[in-house]
């Protein structure tokens, strides 16, 4: 997922929730969860990339008595 469709997929999460509080509906509680869960799978795919990505270069040491 790109950043754009990130975006998009947070822009109709809030939607829903926002829907949800409004009606109490079961079907908006359903599209909430949904997209939350989608939303939640994206930031720990992300994690998980940029982890590996920051993650320094070990570097050996040699003390000199």
């Amino acid at each position: 997922m790109d950043a754009q469709q990130f975006f998009s997929r947070v822009c109709a999460l809030r939607k829903a929730q926002k829907e949800f509080f409004k009606t109490h509906s079961s079907a908006a509680l359903r599209q909430s969860k949904a997209l939350e869960k989608e939303i939640d799978e994206e930031i720990a795919r992300v994690a998980r990339i940029t982890h590996i990505a920051q993650q320094p270069k070990q570097q050996s040491f040699h003390w000199d008595n």
